[in-house]
């Protein structure tokens, strides 16, 4: 069986970034499949918690024409924005991987004037650490993960209003449940779902649901060759939910997968490297009745596709 993933790996991979740099260690699936993956602790991109937070900032496109609207201080600004930006009532929403006051990352608001202010700031017990997903908003309030922190470390899922109330609506609790969920959530008939990278039943990540009260179960758990540690956030298309797998499958290069709210799983494409695609990091965009994504790593010239 392989050996779990590193939380901080996980909480530090960004689906947009540039680079890719595993220290890998090769991996035999209950298939045979072999593959890689990073060791554990690992950082795959990003900084560490502990390193300071490199310069980031908002930024505005307008046809030809780019503005950086705001950039963040650090502590106890955010620092280190991964997640997508969320609009809500004319004002943008966002997480911090960094920063905030306790350097655990924080939830900000801004105009699009760059007028912003740091909403919430987690302290890395209960309440969470370190959120690598953006927001989604759900009758007025916002709603997010946390990659770790919380009461037992691996992650939390969290409810945050416009004024800065936290509540912590779900702690994760690793094997049989779901452990670090770097991915975003998606709302979807008054509920939430979302990914975690580790945990589920056997270890490889799972899909969950969770009711804005925090009523949270886990409906599917990744076992190899059905894919492996989603970081992915879901999209929804006629109420099936979709995404990818950054490994696993029939060949171990990562998965698309379908997914009913039921908990019945599809596999619809194992990756297989060159030519194909490898190490589906990133989610997935529904335009008419297909499905759109990236592969950091295969493709014909092996930098992704």
């Amino acid at each position: 069986m392989l050996r779990r993933i590193g939380v901080l790996a996980c909480a530090a991979l960004v689906a947009a970034c540039g680079r890719f740099s595993p220290y890998p260690i090769p991996n035999t699936w209950s298939n045979g499949a072999t593959s890689v993956r990073p060791a554990s602790g690992a950082w795959l991109c990003g900084s560490p918690p502990s390193a300071q937070p490199r310069p980031t900032g908002i930024e505005k496109l307008a046809g030809i024409n780019y503005k950086n609207i705001y950039k963040f201080k650090a502590t106890p600004d955010g620092g280190s924005p991964y997640g997508e930006l969320r609009a809500l009532n004319g004002k943008l929403y966002g997480t911090t991987f960094a920063g905030g006051k306790n350097g655990y990352g924080a939830v900000f608001e801004t105009t699009t004037s760059g007028q912003e202010r740091v909403l919430y700031s987690f302290k890395g017990g209960a309440d969470g650490a370190y959120p690598c997903a953006g927001l989604i908003d759900l009758n007025g309030k916002l709603y997010g993960t946390a990659a770790q922190g919380g009461s037992t470390g691996w992650g939390t899922l969290y409810e945050v209003s416009t004024s800065g109330q936290e509540r912590t609506l779900y702690t994760f609790k690793a094997q049989p449940d779901g452990a670090a969920p770097y991915g975003g959530l998606l709302a979807l008939n008054g509920k939430l779902y979302g990914t975690t990278v580790e945990g589920g039943k056997y270890g490889y990540g799972a899909v969950f649901e969770s009711t804005t009260s925090g009523s949270t179960h886990i409906i599917f758990s990744f076992h190899g060759k059905n894919g492996a540690y989603p970081y992915c956030k879901l999209i929804a298309i006629n109420g099936k939910l979709y995404g990818t797998t950054m490994q696993g499958g029939a060949t171990g290069w990562g998965t698309v997968f379908t997914l009913t709210t039921a908990g019945q799983e599809a596999v619809l494409h194992s990756f297989k490297a060159q030519p194909d695609g490898a190490y589906p990091f990133d989610g997935l965009t529904a335009v008419g009745t297909k499905l759109y994504g990236t592969a950091k790593e295969g493709g014909a010239g092996g930098y992704g596709a």
